[in-house]
């Protein structure tokens, strides 16, 4: 498996193309196996497919490699195991044909969700990724900035302390 530290994005755009989530972060291989022991999710485990799903973790996340074989065939659930803020949005999730049998009366699927006109122009998942990689972009740079100034200021530190008289006279 692998680990990110940082911000990784997962659809199931991505896992249907058999690419790997992405790390926005410090990303590298894990020696432990993966184990995808998610708590929150293993309600969706218990054989549910789903047609969509978007999936986002800031802080620490490790996730099992795709093959390039397997893409595209096995639907399963099996998103990455997330310590932070994890965002979860699943889309059109479908039960298996095993039938339950209960007392419980089963409330009625909701109405399939109306369909908008298509406007030429970017998709709602081409959108978030533009705003995401903006967003991630503006940040960045900031903390570049950051880091400089905070440099600038441990030098002109260290210089007070090792040269004292090479100082501007006041």
């Amino acid at each position: 498996g692998k680990s990110c530290t940082g911000c990784l994005y997962h659809s199931s755009y991505r896992k249907e193309n058999g690419r790997n989530p992405l790390c926005v972060g410090l990303s590298r291989s894990e020696k432990q196996a993966y184990k995808g022991n998610n708590p929150h999710l293993e309600a969706l485990n218990d054989e549910k497919r789903l047609f969509e799903f978007k999936y986002a973790c800031l802080g620490y996340s490790v996730y099992k490699q795709s093959t390039p074989s397997g893409a595209g065939q096995d639907r399963r659930v099996e998103l990455p195991a997330c310590l932070g803020i994890e965002v979860n949005a699943t889309l059109g999730s479908q039960k298996s044909s095993t039938a339950c049998s209960s007392n419980i009366p089963q409330t009625p699927p909701p109405p399939p969700p109306s369909h908008r006109p298509q406007i030429a122009g970017p998709t709602r998942s081409d959108e978030f990724a533009t705003r995401f990689f903006r967003t991630a972009g503006l940040i960045a740079t900031a903390v570049g900035h950051n880091l400089s100034r905070v440099a600038g200021s441990i030098k002109t530190g260290l210089d007070d302390i090792f040269y004292p008289d090479r100082r501007r006279p006041k």
